[in-house]
């Protein structure tokens, strides 16, 4: 049982670049897991990246915790915060639809999002 003052990392984090982060919009309906890559939409809120759909094909950030937007209600938006820069590790990245690392990391490498390899940690439980 995790208690809530415990840290269990998730090696989304991959190396000791500065991130910075911003708060945005999550488009409602859908639940974001932390590592998420999210685009930004025409209407300004942020949606899993999937490149089928002009509309979240461009890497904007990725989501720094999970968020359930499933019921928010119209007024009430739902919000996240995402890292606009940073390294993260390629493995515990999520895409939308059926993309892949290897359509994104180019771009998203010029805006300051660097996609590694990292290797497993260990536990010692």
């Amino acid at each position: 049982m995790q208690k809530l003052d415990e840290f269990k990392p998730d090696n989304l984090i991959a190396g000791y670049m500065h991130q910075t982060t911003e708060q945005v919009f999550l488009k409602s309906g859908f639940v974001y897991k932390r590592g998420s890559v999210l685009a930004k939409t025409s209407t300004g809120e942020c949606a899993l990246v999937d490149s089928s759909n002009t509309d979240t094909s461009a890497v904007y950030g990725i989501l720094a915790l999970d968020v359930d937007a499933t019921n928010s209600a119209p007024l009430s938006r739902p919000f996240g915060v995402v890292y606009l820069s940073g390294e993260f590790n390629k493995r515990a990245l999520i895409f939308g639809g059926n993309d892949t690392l290897e359509q994104h990391i180019d771009a998203a490498r010029k805006q300051g999002l660097y996609f590694v390899d990292t290797s497993a940690t260990t536990t010692n439980d």
